[in-house]
């Protein structure tokens, strides 16, 4: 056994105690590093018995739990106490608890706010625990006579024993029968819990690496897997003679200060997540009630909402109620067809400009999921910035004027039912790569027209990459009425034509109070096509240039993909379907004229969501050493890819030839500018991706020019 003999003072009378008091005060550096090479300490034998370890922060309340152990029924040789608190606990000992604490055998740790994490309260009392069992106090609890006693009788090797714990301040407990041992899983605190000391140790270690917090602690010992529940069988007697433990829940709220501890310790429940269905649901209504209590923090202190989405960054908080955190905060409205938790490269775009906006906001999306999977980690980009999230059952279509008017429509009665008689939102942002957003962000503006409108454009809605113009059919409805009305009633121009598509560009021209293109020949080409040239100047008016947003740094570490890369060649990697006017294929075709010295130097890697077409170009090549062809990944694990590669390439849509200037801008080009790594653009001439900060460039279609750069890159091996 460790011998700690700095651990053991005599026990029995009151000058003991003083004296061990004395003697710890002077040596307390001494002691504490002792202590702390006990914490990583392997598995030890125990003395029989029960170590009760209280964590005391006020010293006359620590002093008064002191008294009901030294009260209790039991041989006092079956039981220690390690106190572990203030400094200021060992002179209320003294001077309050003196004669009180005569039975006990106990040790004090006196430790401060300046300790480091790892030397958490309850990580220091465990690594002085002697005995088999150890059982958790705070300082404000009270026990009855019975308490050691009964908890030793249901402890056992592979067991968490509990038994009844009162609520001082309602002087009520919980029936002792199945709901008892419910209540007993469900409450993630100390209180009426014994467990074997060695895995207190463990679990203590891991916890403190976490947060320091009793919730944390006993979420990781239900992580083990390992032990199973014992529940004392007998109801609490009015008289409190069995094993009640008396505690008094703080109630204190949320401030400056604490901010940052409780959302540390909200981001190490977020990611445990090694528990039985049961008690990951409790784990999450544990998690519910501190995000509810940050959430009357930032009610009052609205000011402190980016510190808060700071803190959530960088403890990386994986998922939390973020309806709960942001109640009540909402400042706008935005209306986004794609929006998380779907997999869409739109819904992606819209995440991330919620982020960069910065303000909290209510979001009506479309419920894709008959055609797009969820991914709960895109939360972790627009969560904090969403409070209410509905999700309209509408049928999912891009280019469908029934879906269009059903979705507007559904989305126009929700939003009159939720926000009657509430604070006017102070402004309403739509995002149309889905024409359907503006739809309903412009029957929510014929009716507010005092909200300021927002309108998003991704691409050219009514021309496609060739010029020609694409889109279905309006047909005359509720909603095709009250627009029109709408844009009569203000004097504005009614579209002339019956294509959906040139209808939802021409409602934003005309009624949005600003339109937002990601370029600038984006918004040239895209007004220049307006039928009405006295509409497009009014837009033109109203019009800026914003691209997509990139994400802050640590979003490029956030995801954890497997992925092996060998070393002694240069990795390339791009990320993306293939389209008639988008492919690789002259970069394809230049690895394969490349010389075989060369070409060993180099590895392509394609992640796409169509790889079997890929891969048969790919043989006939003779490029299956060279090229990797992987299915896409999820979003957050892309970034983190992108950080891998020695080059990212990113290409330009062929549209010159149709369009004079392109007018696209690849939105990966915005996540490729976060990742640090060396991009190379195969680019249209005069396009905006030339335009950027590219390490290298070469011509779409060009394969001699893709074997010069391919070259440059291997030459740096």
């Amino acid at each position: 056994m460790l011998e700690r003999p700095w651990l053991r003072p005599d026990a029995g009378d009151g000058e003991s105690v003083q004296r061990w008091l004395d003697g710890h005060g002077r040596h307390r550096e001494r002691d504490l590093v002792r202590i702390r090479a006990a914490m990583s300490a392997p598995t030890r034998p125990y003395d029989d018995g029960l170590t009760v370890v209280v964590i005391g922060t006020d010293p006359a309340a620590t002093s008064e739990c002191l008294r009901s152990l030294n009260a209790q029924a039991t041989d006092p040789g079956r039981f220690e106490v390690v106190v572990v608190g203030s400094p200021e606990i060992r002179s209320a000992l003294l001077s309050a608890g003196g004669t009180s604490v005569l039975s006990l055998r106990l040790v004090v740790i006196p430790t401060t706010a300046a300790e480091p994490g790892r030397f958490s309260p309850r990580l220091l009392g465990v690594a002085a625990a002697r005995r088999a069992y150890v059982t958790f106090l705070s300082g404000s609890d009270r026990v009855a006579p019975r308490f050691v006693e009964e908890l030793l009788d249901v402890a056992g090797p592979e067991v968490i024993g509990a038994v009844p714990v009162i609520d001082a301040d309602r002087d009520d407990v919980g029936s002792a029968d199945e709901d008892q041992a419910q209540l007993h899983r469900a409450d993630w605190t100390d209180a009426g819990r014994v467990l074997p000391t060695r895995v207190a140790h463990s679990s203590a270690q891991l916890a403190a690496a976490r947060a320091d917090c009793e919730e944390v602690f006993w979420a990781v010992v239900a992580a083990h897997g390992q032990l199973r529940w014992a529940i004392h069988g007998q109801a609490p007697a009015p008289d409190g003679n069995v094993a009640v433990v008396r505690r008094r829940h703080p109630t204190s709220p949320v401030d400056k200060a604490g901010l940052e501890r409780e959302v540390g310790i909200i981001g190490a429940l977020s990611q445990l997540t090694a528990l039985e269905d049961e008690l990951q649901t409790q784990l999450r209504e544990s998690v519910t009630r501190r995000v509810r209590r940050i959430n009357v923090y930032l009610r009052e202190n609205p000011a402190e909402h980016t510190r808060v989405v700071e803190l959530l960054d960088r403890h990386q908080v994986a998922q939390i109620p973020y309806d709960v955190l942001n109640r009540g905060l909402a400042r706008g409205l935005l209306i986004a067809y794609a929006f998380p938790p779907y997999a869409d490269t739109s819904a992606v775009v819209m995440a991330k400009r919620v982020r960069a906006e910065g303000a909290v906001v209510d979001v009506v999306a479309n419920a894709m999921d008959r055609i797009r999977e969820s991914d709960d980690s895109l939360l972790r980009i627009s969560g904090p910035f969403t409070a209410n999230h509905l999700r309209l059952p509408t049928p999912t279509y891009f280019s469908n004027w029934a879906s269009m008017e059903e979705f507007a429509w559904q989305g126009r009665a929700a939003l009159r039912s939720r926000t009657a008689g509430a604070r006017p939102y102070d402004f309403v942002y739509s995002r149309a790569q889905f024409a359907a957003s503006h739809f309903l962000a412009a029957a929510y503006k014929v009716d507010n027209p005092d909200i300021p409108w927002r309108a998003e454009f991704s691409d050219p809605l009514s021309r496609d990459v060739t010029d020609t113009e694409r889109g279905t059919p309006v047909t005359e409805g509720p909603l095709l009425s009250h627009l029109r009305d709408g844009l009569r009633g203000r004097g504005l121009p009614v579209p002339e034509s019956t294509n959906c598509f040139v209808w939802c560009e021409e409602l934003a021209y005309a009624l949005a109070d600003e339109l937002i293109f990601t370029n600038r020949h984006q918004l040239e080409y895209m007004l220049g096509y307006c039928s009405n040239p006295a509409l497009a100047e009014m837009a033109r008016v109203k019009a800026i240039v914003r691209p997509h947003p990139t994400l802050p740094a640590q979003f490029y570490s956030m995801g954890q993909p497997q992925y092996g890369l060998e070393s002694g060649v240069a990795h390339l990697a791009y990320f993306g379907n293939f389209y008639a006017t988008r492919g690789l294929d002259e970069l394809l075709q230049a690895l394969s004229a490349l010389p075989r010295l060369t070409r060993v130097k180099l590895r392509l890697h394609i992640m796409t969501t169509r790889p079997a077409d890929l891969e048969r170009r790919i043989g006939d090549l003779n490029l299956t050493e060279i090229v990797r062809v992987r299915p896409y990944v999820r979003y957050l694990e892309f970034l983190a890819l992108t950080r891998k590669f020695d080059c990212l390439i990113v290409n330009d849509a062929a549209a010159q030839a149709s369009h004079g200037k392109n007018p696209y801008l690849p939105s990966k080009w915005s996540d490729y500018r976060g990742s640090g790594t060396p991009v190379w653009g195969l680019c249209e001439a005069g396009s905006t991706l030339s335009g950027q900060d590219l390490a290298y460039s070469s011509p779409i279609g060009d394969v001699a020019a893709a074997a010069e750069v391919l070259t440059q890159i291997a030459a740096k091996i």
